[in-house]
C-alpha cells in the first residue's frame, strides 16, 4: 500500500504540471489470455488452468517533462496451485524533468554502470527479466563530462509471466553514482575516461550474521570510440568487496574490447577476467536469487552462458563484406576457463561461423550459421568430457509479389551431456504479407526426458493479425517446447506450452491535451 501511495502522489503531482502546459500522451495496452491443457512433461501442477495477464502502459510528455506509468494485473482461474495469485498493482512509475545540461528522475529507473560488470538493471521481455531501481537518480551530462548519483531499492516485475507467479520485490537497497570526462585529447584520438560506484545492502540479511550482507564496488573505463577511422578500443577495470554471513570476499574484474575496421574486413578481439566478482540480492520465495549485474558472456546471446562470477577467457571475430555489404562472411572463436584453479574448474572451447546476405532491394535476406561447443572438466587429475553440442541455425525470408513473402526459420542443437545424446530446437515456416500481418506454422523438437509419457514432439500454429493501426492480434494453438532458452545473454528454464494463447496488443495516441 506504501507504494500505491507514493505513486498516486507522483500521478497528482504529475496531472497537476500537465494541466499548465501542452501534453501528448500515448497509451499502449497487452492483454494475454490462456487456455493451458496438459503439456506432458510429467507435472500436473502446470496444466488444465487459465489466465489473464494485462499490462497497461501510459507515457506523456510536457516540455521538460516525461512520465510513464505500468499497471500489472493477473488472474488465474481453475487452478488450485498457491503461486497462482491473482493481483494488480501500479508496477513501473517514473516522473523526469530536464533542466539543460540536468536531468532527475524520480521512480523506477533503468541503470547500467560501464558494461554491466558492477551493474546492469534493464528489461528482457522474452525472458521474464525486468529489473531497476525505485528510488531517485539526479544527472549531469555536457558535452565535455558528464555526472550523475542514484538512490532506491531494487523493485523487479511482481508477476512472472514466465512462470505465471506472483515474485515478491527483494526490497535490496541500491545507491551509487558515476563521472566521465568525455573528448578529452590524445594526439588527434578523442577518449572518455570515467569512474563508477555501487553500494548494494540485502533486505534479507542472516539472523546470525553480524554485518549487512552486501557490496562495494567502485570501477574506471577508458573508452576510445574511434581510433582514426579504424576501430574503437573499451576497458574496463572493477574491484568488489562482498559481505555475506559474516565473511568478507575481495572480488576484481577486468574487460577490454577493440574493434578494428580495414576496408570491408572488421577484427573484434574481447577479453575478461572475473575473480569472485558476484552481484547477488535477496532470495526470493522460490530460492531465486535476483541478479543485479550482467557482464559480457563473450559468446552468443542466444545460447547458454556461465554465471559469470568466476573466470577468464577470450573471443575472436573476424567479418569480411562482399558486393557492398550485400553479403557478409564471418567466424568466431571463443577461449574460456570457468572457476580457474578449483577442483570444479570447465574448459569451454566454442567455434562458429556463418553467412548473411540480401537481395531483391532488401526485400529477401537470408542468414546461415553453425558451430561446436566442447566443455570439459579441468579440475582435477585427468579431464573428464562434461558436454559437446553442435548447433545449426538458418533465417531465410523471400519476398514474393505485392507484398507478400515465406519465412523458413530453424535453430537445432545436438548435444552430449555426461554421456548422453539428445536433440533441441525449433523450426518455423510461414508466409507475411506487409501491413497484414502472418501465419506461421512451429515444430519444435527436445528429446533430453526420456521417461514414457514425455512429449518430445511439439507442433503449433501462430496467427499475427494487424486489426488495425492501432491494434494487432496474435493466436498460438497446439503446444511449444520448453527447456533451457536464452535470449539477450539471459538464460532461463522455460516451462513448456500446451492449449491456446490469445495476444491483443492495443496503441493509441491521445495526442495533446
Amino acid at each position: 500500500m506504501k507504494s500505491i501511495s507514493i505513486a498516486t502522489c507522483l500521478v497528482l503531482a504529475l496531472v497537476q504540471v500537465v494541466i499548465a502546459r501542452p501534453a501528448s500522451v500515448r497509451l499502449t495496452n497487452t492483454t494475454v489470455t490462456e487456455f493451458r491443457t496438459d503439456n506432458e512433461n510429467l507435472d500436473p501442477r502446470d496444466d488444465n488452468y487459465g489466465s489473464i495477464i494485462n499490462r497497461l502502459n501510459l507515457n506523456g510528455n510536457s516540455g521538460p517533462i516525461a512520465t510513464s506509468l505500468r499497471l500489472d494485473s493477473m488472474y488465474f482461474w481453475d487452478t488450485e496451485q498457491p503461486w497462482h495469485e491473482n493481483d494488480a498493482r501500479i508496477e513501473r512509475l517514473k516522473l523526469q524533468y530536464r533542466l539543460g545540461d540536468w536531468t532527475i528522475k524520480v521512480g523506477d529507473i533503468y541503470r547500467q554502470l560501464g558494461r554491466g560488470i558492477v551493474l546492469n538493471l534493464r528489461k528482457v521481455d522474452e525472458a521474464g527479466l525486468d529489473v531497476l531501481l525505485r528510488g531517485g537518480e539526479l544527472a549531469y551530462s555536457s558535452n565535455r563530462q558528464g555526472a550523475g548519483v542514484f538512490a532506491g531499492r531494487a523493485n523487479i516485475v511482481n508477476i512472472d509471466i514466465l512462470n505465471q507467479r506472483f515474485v515478491d520485490d527483494p526490497e535490496d537497497i541500491l545507491a551509487g553514482g558515476w563521472y566521465a570526462l568525455r573528448n578529452l585529447r590524445l594526439g588527434s584520438l578523442r577518449m572518455t575516461l570515467g569512474t563508477h560506484y555501487l553500494y548494494r545492502k540485502n533486505h534479507d540479511s542472516s539472523a546470525v550474521s553480524q554485518m549487512n550482507d552486501g557490496s562495494s564496488n567502485v570501477g574506471a573505463y577508458l573508452e576510445f570510440p574511434a581510433l582514426g577511422d579504424y576501430g574503437s578500443l573499451y576497458m574496463e577495470a572493477d574491484f568488489q568487496q562482498t559481505r555475506e554471513f559474516d565473511q568478507v570476499t575481495d572480488g576484481r574484474a577486468a574487460y577490454g574490447a577493440v574493434d578494428f575496421f580495414v576496408g570491408d574486413t572488421s577484427l573484434v578481439v574481447e577479453a575478461i577476467y572475473l575473480d569472485q566478482f558476484r552481484q547477488y540480492g535477496s532470495v526470493n520465495r522460490y530460492d531465486e536469487p535476483v541478479r543485479y549485474n550482467q557482464a559480457p558472456t563473450l559468446d552468443r546471446i542466444d545460447q547458454e552462458t556461465s554465471k559469470g562470477e568466476n573466470e577468464y577467457a577470450t573471443r575472436v571475430r573476424l567479418e569480411q563484406a562482399f558486393l557492398e555489404g550485400d553479403f557478409v562472411v564471418y567466424i568466431n572463436g571463443m577461449y574460456k576457463v570457468i572457476d580457474p584453479d578449483d577442483l570444479s574448474e570447465v574448459t569451454q572451447l566454442h567455434g562458429y561461423g556463418g553467412l548473411k546476405g540480401e537481395f531483391d532491394s532488401g526485400r529477401s535476406r537470408y542468414a546461415v550459421s553453425g558451430g561446436y561447443r566442447d566443455e570439459d572438466a579441468t579440475g582435477g587429475p585427468t579431464t573428464r568430457d562434461i558436454k559437446d553440442m553442435s548447433h545449426a541455425e538458418v533465417d531465410y525470408i523471400q519476398f514474393i509479389t505485392n507484398g507478400y513473402s515465406l519465412q523458413l526459420a530453424a535453430n537445432y542443437e545436438f548435444r552430449t551431456l555426461e554421456g548422453t545424446s539428445y536433440e533441441r530446437g525449433s523450426s518455423f515456416f510461414g508466409i507475411q504479407k506487409a501491413g497484414l500481418g502472418s501465419l506461421t506454422f512451429e515444430h519444435g523438437l527436445d528429446n533430453q526426458d526420456t521417461r514414457g509419457g514425455a512429449r518430445q514432439q511439439f507442433y503449433a500454429g501462430i496467427l499475427s493479425w494487424n486489426a488495425s493501426e492501432s491494434m494487432i492480434i496474435k493466436s498460438t494453438v497446439g503446444s511449444q517446447r520448453g527447456g533451457l532458452k536464452c535470449v539477450g545473454g539471459v538464460c532461463r528454464i522455460y516451462p513448456s506450452f500446451s492449449g491456446y494463447q490469445l495476444s491483443v496488443l492495443m496503441n493509441h495516441d491521445l495526442g495533446g491535451l
